[in-house]
């Protein structure tokens, strides 16, 4: 559905409900209770319409930017959000995360270094907000060095978005750098979170890296996993496991995520048919 059409039909519906509320007294009691009514509630009226047109500006404000999405039009949404961002200092945090994924589509990964040098030079709140964004873009260039040493300083952190996955971004980085107790550290940590994706997949992960661990680790390592495989065969059927891996890879992580989802899944229902529930 076009940009536009949602809006209007956003205005009517509000609208239309606006006058069925305020309209119904008049309609059914008759004027003198009406009167009496928006006598006393005329203060609601004002916040509704104070509301709706604070909704507005904020829609015609970001019209362009819509209309750019709408038309899936990168180049031109890349270039209007830099000047935004960079000349007329709009430096917000969907005006990165939209920037950020437009550059990705266009495999401008020196746009996004640059633009993370800006943010971090003068506004690291808003960088420490979508460090796993940027993590995401040093994990798909391949340098999971400076991956794991950028997200780092920011592990653990809750003022990060998904700060869980953050920590799975990190443990991967080691994981490929061989640093298994480190990675085994993060993982433990996020076995019992509240994403069950994540913690299947940590889980696969765990089994993984049990044998480069210490005895005691290794052990714990393996019970971990195979807790979370046994409890999640038991509520999951290989649908509802698509349906999960499909939620989970909506944004920007399914573009990481894709061939771990699908190791993770042949291990999580290996030896089961297509059917087990």
């Amino acid at each position: 559905m076009k940009f536009k059409t949602i809006f209007l039909i956003f205005n009517a519906v509000v609208l239309i409900s606006f006058l069925f509320v305020f309209l119904a007294p008049l309609l059914i009691l008759g004027m003198d209770y009406a009167g009496l009514f928006f006598t006393k509630n005329w203060f609601l009226a004002i916040s509704f319409f104070a509301v709706l047109g604070a909704m507005n500006l904020f829609f015609a404000y970001n019209w362009r930017i819509f209309s750019l999405l709408e038309r899936e039009d990168w180049p031109a949404l890349s270039t209007y959000l830099s000047s935004l961002i960079f000349e007329r200092a709009r430096v917000s945090n969907r005006n990165v995360k939209v920037y950020v994924n437009a550059l990705l589509l266009l495999s401008d990964l020196e746009g996004i270094a640059k633009l993370e040098a800006l943010l971090r030079d003068k506004k690291p709140s808003v960088l420490r907000r979508n460090a796993l964004l940027f993590g995401i873009t040093k994990l798909l260039k391949g340098d999971f060095r400076e991956a794991a040493d950028f997200l780092a300083p920011y592990a653990g952190l809750k003022a990060c978005d998904d700060p869980d996955w953050l920590l799975f971004d990190l443990a991967f980085a080691r994981l490929v750098l061989k640093e298994w107790q480190n990675a085994y550290a993060i993982l433990i940590g996020l076995i019992k979170g509240r994403s069950r994706l994540l913690r299947i997949l940590c889980a696969y992960y765990l089994q993984l890296v049990a044998e480069k661990l210490p005895a005691a680790d290794s052990q714990r390592a393996l019970s971990a996993s195979q807790t979370i495989k046994e409890t999640s065969l038991k509520k999951l059927s290989r649908k509802a496991w698509e349906a999960l891996c499909e939620e989970g890879m909506l944004d920007i992580k399914g573009v990481v995520l894709s061939k771990m989802v699908a190791d993770a899944g042949a291990w999580l229902y290996e030896g089961k048919n297509a059917n087990h529930s």
